[in-house]
């Protein structure tokens, strides 16, 4: 019972707790990520591959990111009507000429040095994709990466 105890207070602490606020390359990823992270981009490609690295979410909390109300221009404050962030992930099985199959990992296994099972046929290897939404409309296209 007291272990119950002591864990409450800790349990209900860690709930209240708001997101952390990211940095500047993490929100950066949002904006980059759809075009591919293009020129000027380049911190928020390294800031992607460290949350990758790191076994963290591809993007991050966008609530860490969003512009504070106080910091809106008054001028445009009162139409000022933000856009709806999300994304979805999954994998991909790349195969040959670039094209990828969304949802099936490439699966092959060798016996003797001969492959003995091999799925999707041809598959090259498993990559995996960000696909960034904006206002629920895909925004850009799907970004494949492999680790």
């Amino acid at each position: 019972m007291k272990k119950i105890l002591l864990v409450l207070p800790l349990l209900t602490i860690s709930l209240m707790t708001p997101p952390a606020i990211a940095n500047d390359a993490d929100c950066a990823i949002w904006l980059c990520l759809p075009t591919g992270f293009p020129s000027g981009c380049g911190d928020a490609k390294s800031a992607f591959k460290k949350r990758i690295k790191h076994f963290k979410p591809p993007l991050p909390n966008i609530v860490s990111c969003l512009v504070k109300d106080s910091d809106i221009p008054p001028e445009i404050k009162a139409e000022y009507k933000p856009s709806d962030l999300s994304y979805e992930k999954g994998v991909s099985a790349k195969m040959p000429g670039g094209r990828f199959i969304d949802g099936t990992s490439c699966q092959y296994r060798k016996h003797n040095g001969d492959i003995v099972l091999w799925y999707p046929k041809g598959c090259i290897a498993t990559y995996h994709w960000v696909q960034v939404y904006m206002d629920k409309q895909p925004y850009e296209k799907k970004y494949y990466y492999n680790y």
